[in-house]
């Protein structure tokens, strides 16, 4: 994945300084959930989000070169803090992630994390699959 913008999600009720998977995961069903709810065809149930977060659990930060930046949003209403991680990771799964494909595609356009609605948490997949 690259980070194209800076990138900041929880994980564990904590700010995550490495782009962990899962919280990234989790990040991009939350958006798609509140998108899906206000906007689309109503709530998007458990039953089909959650497998997804399980298989989300099974995915492992092989490397990343990530750095975590800070600055200002200027607007009418005062200056907001943007800050996040940007840069690349790669992830690894023993299993066959091609249930998350859809959602993971989906969260280019919609970003992640704080800041989303501003242009934060925008990011581009790269699919290397080894045979």
């Amino acid at each position: 994945m690259h980070f194209l913008s800076p990138v900041k999600v929880k994980e564990r009720g904590e700010v995550a300084e490495e782009p962990g998977f899962p919280a990234l995961a989790r990040a991009v069903v939350r958006r798609l959930r509140i998108l899906s709810e206000v906007h689309g065809a109503g709530e998007w149930p458990q039953a089909e989000y959650g497998p997804l977060l399980d298989l989300a659990d099974t995915v492992q930060l092989e490397h990343h070169e990530t750095t975590w930046i800070g600055t200002v949003r200027h607007s009418q209403q005062g200056d907001m803090p943007l800050e996040g991680f940007v840069g690349q990771a790669w992830y690894a799964s023993d299993v066959d992630l091609r249930p998350l494909l859809p959602v993971l595609w989906l969260g280019q356009w919609v970003h992640v994390g704080k800041g989303g609605v501003w242009g934060n948490g925008r990011y581009s997949l790269k699919e290397h699959l080894e045979t």
